[in-house]
């Protein structure tokens, strides 16, 4: 049907409104004097499952053995999949590893005891490197800060500072004597060794790579540290001197000092319920200090069955599990806030470390022996326990290695 003159007119006049209004936009965007770029604005969307991230490494020595070229088992660390409970794989380490750290970066060092050596791992890539020490360094910790690692040289009295872009030792820094565990504040500007010769503290600037004041005397041998989260307050423990030394980052002083520890072996710092542990092997008792306030106080002595190895606090605040020994090892579960027992885990044999993962899902066990002398072994030359926290169960699986010792988390 043909359309009349004024209804033409009109439908013409409601097309050119948009019409205009898009040009008036633009000519305003270009008479700025700036480019018009568009902005988008991305919709959420449902995330994969952040344990997915999460990784278990777990050093095995190998019974102090080098690789076995018939079978290729050798020292080596196992990369174990949090979420998945599977092992990824094992890279190759140096002779009788004895510990390990995961940086941020998801990249791995490991300290070679037996031939002075560390093993770099990207824990991503898959690839791996060797940094060679002196002989006779007597390598014992390890710790990381941003691309550089810090190990103790126990025998030579001195820290190396590994730079994992290098194949060499970068520097080497003279600390007291007998420098065993290390520890690095989460901003990566100190490092703080225990001297196991003389029962004091050296802090190590990370900017100079040089000792920074007086040695810090804690009265006896320091065999844990833990940081703060914040990386205000540096808590250690010395065994031969039964006490917990909490150090002031800030000044390197020493701000309070519990006496009357019966050997205690580790120091944990909770960061979700602002706590400090001290497993005490000698007495069977854990101590739980209130963190929160400006000073530590004692917040509940919790007696244990036996001797506990070490203990591990899930970053949610919910539990915490306690390590014992034997053949089998048993892992007792505790309720955070009433400190009661609320289940025993068996474990396998000689259990020797214990960790939990970030996201507070499993807890690891590394054991020594595995299941070697039942009647049908599975894993005879170690193993390593894995706790479903949601229900405590456990699934028991081997590193495809030997002797596992320790065990460590991101």
């Amino acid at each position: 049907m043909p359309i009349s003159l004024d209804k033409f007119i009109l439908r013409r006049s409601f097309l050119a409104i948009p019409t205009f209004v898009l040009l008036a936009v633009l000519v305003l965007l270009t008479s700025c004097g700036e480019t018009y770029r568009p902005v988008v604005i991305p919709i959420p969307q449902p995330g994969g499952d952040p344990q997915a991230q999460h990784i278990a490494l777990v050093v095995n020595g190998n019974n102090g053995q080098p690789t076995d070229l018939t079978t290729g088992v050798g020292p080596s660390a196992s990369k174990i999949d949090v979420s998945g409970d599977t092992n990824l794989g094992n890279f190759r380490t140096g002779l009788n590893p004895v510990y390990a750290v995961i940086d941020p970066n998801f990249q791995g060092y490991v300290v070679n005891q037996g031939d002075s050596s560390v093993s770099i791992l990207s824990l991503g890539s898959g690839g791996n490197s060797t940094v060679t020490l002196e002989a006779g360094a007597g390598a014992s910790f390890i710790d990381s800060a941003g691309t550089f690692a810090y190990v103790s040289e126990t025998a030579l009295n001195r820290v190396a500072v590994v730079d994992s872009t290098l194949p060499a030792a970068k520097a080497f820094i003279d600390v007291g004597p007998a420098p065993g565990v290390i520890a690095v504040t989460p901003n990566s500007r100190k490092v703080y060794v225990g001297n196991t010769g003389d029962g004091t503290l050296s802090a190590i600037s990370v900017q100079d790579n040089a000792v920074v004041g007086n040695p810090i005397a804690i009265g006896g041998v320091p065999v844990s540290m833990a940081v703060q989260t914040s990386g205000g307050f540096l808590f250690v423990v010395n065994s031969s001197g039964g006490a917990l030394s909490v150090i002031d980052t800030a000044t390197d002083q020493e701000v309070q000092r519990f006496s009357g520890l019966a050997n205690p072996t580790q120091v944990v710092w909770d960061n979700n319920l602002q706590r400090v542990y001290v497993v005490n092997s000698g007495s069977n008792t854990i101590n739980i200090y209130n963190g929160a306030a400006p000073s530590l106080s004692l917040l509940k002595t919790v007696n244990l069955p036996a001797a506990p190895i070490g203990v591990a606090a899930l970053d949610n605040g919910a539990k915490f599990y306690v390590l014992f020994g034997g053949n089998p090892g048993t892992v007792g579960v505790y309720n955070s806030q009433s400190f009661q027992l609320t289940s025993t885990l068996t474990v396998q044999n000689t259990p020797v470390s214990i960790a939990a993962a970030p996201g507070s899902s499993k807890v690891y066990v590394v054991n020594k022996n595995g299941d070697a002398g039942s009647a049908s072994p599975k894993n005879p030359n170690g193993s390593v326990s894995i706790i479903r926290t949601a229900d405590d169960t456990v699934l028991n699986m081997g590193t495809g290695a030997a002797q596992p010792l320790f065990v460590t988390t991101r």
